[in-house]
């Protein structure tokens, strides 16, 4: 088991390999490289944990570097428990590296958890305003339809009422544009065709009385009457 141990020792190139039976160490290889004069046993209540966990990791401070350990327990029949601890030795310069790929790590699962809740508040935040652009879209498109829909209305029942007679219509819509327009236009033929209709039927009232009187004149005159139209031929 030594010698397995010291090959594996050199063959994965650790810095250390030690064993354990019943958490008490039965032997352990050091890389004669290490600064040994740095170097400490694994810490008891590591080794403690290994009795809960299949499992440990440990990474302590070592001169002007890191050691870190790796653990795996198990039982061997009629043996007892063993425990079979492997270490490396990281110079200053890689544990360096190592702190900054550790905090990317931990900058990264902070901004994993904070996902959801970011993810939660543009989603909230996009479909507000998509609500508020469909919403002032339907207002703009209901009051453009109405500024429309309306004085046109109102001029298919003014030309309903001038159809049936009525010639004191008058369409008040405040419309703007084309649209506007054509209303005062509208207005303005309405209001002509009222003061035409008004002159036809005072000449015609003025035609009707002369017509009385003249009818009346000759009612009274006893002799006969001749009456020439206005190229002076005899009617």
């Amino acid at each position: 088991l030594r010698e397995f141990a010291r090959d594996k020792l050199r063959e994965y190139k650790l810095d250390e390999i030690c064993v354990y039976l019943d958490y008490e160490e039965l032997f352990a290889y050091l890389n004669s490289n290490l600064p040994l004069h740095d170097y400490r046993d694994l810490a008891p209540d590591i080794v403690k944990q290994a009795k809960l966990d299949e499992t440990i990791t440990s990474i302590e401070s070592m001169g002007n570097g890191k050691m870190i350990r790796r653990g795996l327990s198990f039982d061997i029949p009629d043996m007892g428990r063993v425990l079979v601890v492997t270490g490396k030795f990281l110079p200053q310069n890689y544990t360096q590296r190592i702190n900054n790929i550790t905090s990317y790590v931990q900058r990264y699962r902070q901004l994993k958890t904070q996902k959801n809740p970011v993810k939660t508040f543009y989603i909230i935040t996009l479909s507000f305003i998509t609500l508020l652009i469909i919403f002032a879209a339907s207002w703009i498109g209901f009051h453009l339809a109405k500024a429309i829909t309306v004085p046109i209305e109102k001029l298919a029942q003014a030309t309903k009422d001038v159809s049936k007679g009525n010639l004191d219509v008058k369409v008040d819509d405040p419309a703007s544009g084309e649209l506007g327009i054509l209303i005062d236009s509208f207005n303005q033929m309405i209001s002509d065709l009222k003061e035409s209709h008004h002159n036809i039927a005072q000449k015609t009232s003025e035609l009707e009385v002369r017509k009385k009187y003249i009818e009346t004149i000759l009612s009274n005159i006893t002799t006969g009457v001749i009456t020439l139209d206005a190229q002076g031929i005899i009617n």
